[in-house]
């Protein structure tokens, strides 16, 4: 079984399992396509965020790939 489905049925049992015990206000998860959808379309009254570290590196990652590429040009056109 692929993680990510792995994450999401692993998620519902956990759900299912505290439902009735414990009021379930908001969830916390990295930014995991199948469980944004099943808390959008089955969970609508639980609040879903989004875990700010893997929002982080996700932005730290895209800035690295953004450096690398204008510093690899301006010493491209410095080198003709």
């Amino acid at each position: 079984m692929a993680s990510s489905k792995l994450e999401l049925e692993s998620l519902k049992k956990l759900i299912d399992k505290i439902a009735g015990k414990i009021p379930i206000k908001s969830l916390t998860t990295d930014r995991n396509k199948a469980i944004i959808a099943y808390m959008r379309d089955e969970q609508i009254y639980v609040k879903h965020k989004y875990d700010f570290w893997h929002i982080y590196k996700g932005i730290v990652s895209k800035l690295r790939e953004v450096t690398i590429f204008y510093t690899n040009t301006i010493l491209f056109r410095k080198l003709n």
